[in-house]
Order: structure tokens, then sequence, then C-alpha cells
């Protein structure tokens, strides 16, 4: 079996966290012995083409010199479009160059697998000129045709709908097929994502973080729908002895704003902006935390979480999460099993239930237990993986 995998994010070099479960979905699946190639789009500095993990990796150009291709990573498409007219003018460049390579990159595959709907617009005729069926997988969580035309066609015409969560699917529509959207979620490398990780590791990288408090960590984009400004009001309002330090992991467009928040707060000595993690150390970061929190929200665009898959990698460590009761996160967070639900936008809610897990260290430790189990059992990528292939063996023997 040969597939095709298009996406507009993808690893665009070692460490790079950005369309990681992209990378490790093709990844197991290589492992099952699926020959897997990747069309991604291109970005300054990286290599056109790459054998990564086994996967065959071409990156295409969508605009001239390459420092001038903007609009894909960074923020992601959806922020770059809202910050600069640059941006949205490389759009219809980006769509052009994307179902030209796809002809040229899925020739020889027996099904394209398209993630998000601009992929999918490339996959839906590519796929019907070279004859071969298209699984289109939906992440985002404001996904709905009434919206996004965009949306709405590609789901109309793929073969097959996948979502990431039982929020995106309340979202799609049937496809033409007649099939229902599917749910197949994004899934968890439990090798390498546990509670036993060596935590030397994060102290040599983070040796001004204190080991006298607890650690409380979130990583994401610095985007409004994470919520982190909820996060430090927050810690403001937590009186705990000693108190707890907050971690923030990660890069976007509100990174200064975040700053003066925090020195507004007075909370520099209680808070850290830790900036871009590597991929290959997050698993040590979230072993030597105590608690993982994710204040997300619904935006302004009505944008919010179609998972949560740091949710997953921090259960997988054995890690309590606390996380907003918004979008596909209730997939994942069982409340009062393996973490806490709280309502978004509400500081005092977040200050309490973090409060309560750090001075209950009977429940901490049941909700890390329960929460190793519940990725192992739900959320394994061997799983998911192995979902996928009998999906595509299906669509391929039907079409």
């Amino acid at each position: 079996m040969r597939i095709c995998i298009l996406t507009t994010s993808f690893p665009l070099y070692r460490g790079v966290t950005i369309g990681t479960h992209v990378l490790e979905q093709a990844r197991h699946l290589v492992r099952r012995g699926v020959h897997v190639d990747v069309l991604a789009p291109h970005h300054e500095g990286a290599p056109w083409y790459e054998l990564m993990n086994g996967i065959s990796v071409y990156r295409f150009r969508y605009m001239w010199p390459q420092r001038c291709q903007t609009l894909c990573y960074g923020a992601g498409i959806p922020t770059n479009l809202k910050k600069s007219k640059w941006a949205k003018l490389q759009l219809p460049f980006l769509v052009l160059m994307f179902f030209i390579n796809t002809l040229r990159v899925a020739r020889r595959s027996d099904l394209i697998h398209a993630h998000w709907p601009l992929s999918g617009l490339s996959a839906i005729f590519a796929g019907k000129i070279l004859k071969i069926p298209v699984a289109v997988m939906l992440h985002h969580g404001s996904t709905s045709h009434r919206s996004n035309p965009l949306t709405g066609f590609v789901v109309k015409k793929a073969d097959i709908v996948l979502c990431n969560s039982s929020y995106t699917r309340s979202k799609a529509l049937t496809g033409n097929s007649g099939r229902e959207p599917m749910i197949i979620s994004p899934g968890v490398d439990t090798e390498r994502f546990h509670p036993n990780t060596d935590r030397r590791i994060f102290s040599a990288r983070e040796t001004d973080i204190p080991k006298d408090r607890p650690l409380i960590l979130t990583l994401g984009r610095l985007i409004g729908l994470k919520g982190f400004a909820y996060l430090i009001d927050a810690m403001e309002m937590m009186q705990t002895d000693p108190l707890p330090f907050l971690m923030i992991g990660g890069r976007g467009p509100l990174r200064k704003q975040l700053e003066r928040h925090i020195q507004h707060k007075g909370l520099e000595d209680r808070i850290k902006l830790m900036g871009h993690v590597p991929y290959e150390f997050i698993h040590h970061y979230h072993a030597a935390a105590d608690l993982f929190v994710l204040p997300s929200i619904i935006d302004q665009e009505g944008n919010t979480e179609g998972l949560g898959v740091v949710l997953l990698e921090a259960l997988a460590c054995g890690t309590p999460c606390i996380a907003s009761n918004v979008g596909g996160i209730t997939d994942i967070i069982k409340d009062g099993k393996n973490g806490f639900l709280v309502e978004p936008k509400n500081a005092e809610e977040l200050a309490n239930k973090i409060t309560a897990l750090i001075e209950n260290k009977v429940l901490k430790q049941k909700m890390a237990d329960y929460g190793r189990s519940f990725v192992e059992e739900n959320f394994s990528w061997r799983a998911k993986a192995r979902e996928l292939q009998a999906l595509y063996q299906q669509l391929i023997d039907e079409h």
C-alpha cells in the first residue's frame, strides 16, 4: 500500500513541534509496512526533499524567492492571513502549486490523505484526475460548512471525512459517499511519553527553574485562543506555600503582550516564558511538571481547540491536567478522573483547581495513574495507525 499525505504543516527540521502529529502518524504507518510520501509547503532553510524516519518528504515552492514564503508555518495560516496582506496575496499561489505538486507526488499512490481543508482542495481535484480515493482530516474546532465554503466543498467531495474529535465531527457534514464523518484522533507515542523519563535532562536545560516549588507547565502557540493570559491571572490569585512556578513554552505573536501582562502583575519571579521547546525534549518537560494546564478559550472568530494533543502527551507522562471545557478537550479530560475541567476565561476557578491538586497529593497521584492508563488504552499511535491502515484498505478496495 502506498499513500500520499498532504499537509500545510509539517516539521521543517529536527526539534520543530509544528505538525509533529502528522509526522508521528506517518512514522507509525511506515512501521506497519505502508509506503508514505508526504507533500508540504516549503519554507526558507528547509530541504526540498528528505527521507525522515522512512518517510519520503517533498516540499514545494509557492513563492519566489523562497524567503518570501511567509503564509505557512510561524503562527499558522489563519493567523498569518489576519496579520499580513502579503500572506493573503500568497494564498492563490499556494493553492495552485499544491495542486500541481500533488499530481506529481501522488501519481503512484493508492490513496491521498489530506490534513486540513486547504490540502483537501488539492486532494479532491488530484484524486479525480488520478482516479484514487481521498480521505480528508479535519482538525480545527471551528470547522463548519456554513461559515467556511472551502470546508463545505471538501467535506462534500471527499470519499471519507475524518475528524480529530467529537466536537470537530459535530461541525462537519456527511460526505457525498453517504458516510458519516469518522472520529480518528491523533495518537501519542507512549514509548517516548512515559512517567519514568530522566528528569536530569530537564534540569540541565532549565537551570533557572526553582526546584523547591510545584511546577506548572503549559505549551502552545502564543495566540489568543490558548488563553494564557487567564492562567497568568490565576497565578496571581494563588496563595499556596510554597508558591507554584509557571512555565509557558511556545512562540507566537502575543509574546510581547504576555510579557507586559506578567510584568503588570509583578510575577516575573513566578513565571517564565521559555520560548520554543524542541519536540525531542517535550516529554522531559511533561514528566518534570507537577501539573499541565491548557486554559483555552473560544476566540472572537469562534476558533477553539479541535482536540489538544499536548494534553495526551502530558497524561502519558503521568501528569494530571487542568483544561478548559471547550472544543475537543472533553474527549480527553474526564473531570475528576485524569484532571479537572474549568470554564473558559475563569481565572479564579483555574486557581482553585490548581491549588486543590497541589495540596492533595493522593488525588494527584490517582489522576496521574488513571491518565497514563487512559492514554495507553485509547490514544496510542500503534492502535491509531492500525485503525487508519484498515480504513485505507477498505477505501482502496471499494474504489
